[in-house]
């Protein structure tokens, strides 16, 4: 059997989300991400949406690049709350928390108002 690429399925971890939170927060592109630290703009796009995992190495990179430091990053690990960029992005995050119930509970209330 083949076996499936990392690639092909999603993990979104809390530094990936951290991380791309940091890009949009100082206006940068993904294509800008990628060239400013020499990788290519897929695999930046890979690393925030679970795609790719993400190293130490490579966090601190994205990190400074973005005109973070690491302290400003292990605070959102141990639980400071990402600040939403937007209605919708708000909207993901707490999808993104909730449990298979939860989401058949919102799903069919958002359906709900299509109709």
């Amino acid at each position: 059997m083949k076996k499936q690429k990392r690639t092909n399925f999603r993990r979104i971890t809390l530094e990936s989300r951290i991380i791309r939170f940091m890009r949009l927060s100082c206006g940068i592109t993904v294509r800008e991400a990628g060239r400013r630290i020499n990788m290519s703009d897929s695999l930046v796009s890979h690393f925030e949406t679970g795609r790719s995992d993400l190293s130490e190495t490579r966090i601190q990179q994205l990190v400074s690049v973005y005109g973070f430091v690491m302290k400003d990053f292990d605070e959102y690990r141990l639980g400071k709350p990402l600040p939403a960029l937007g209605l919708k992005e708000d909207c993901i995050n707490l999808l993104e928390c909730m449990d298979e119930p939860k989401l058949r509970a919102v799903h069919a209330m958002l359906t709900s108002f299509l109709s």
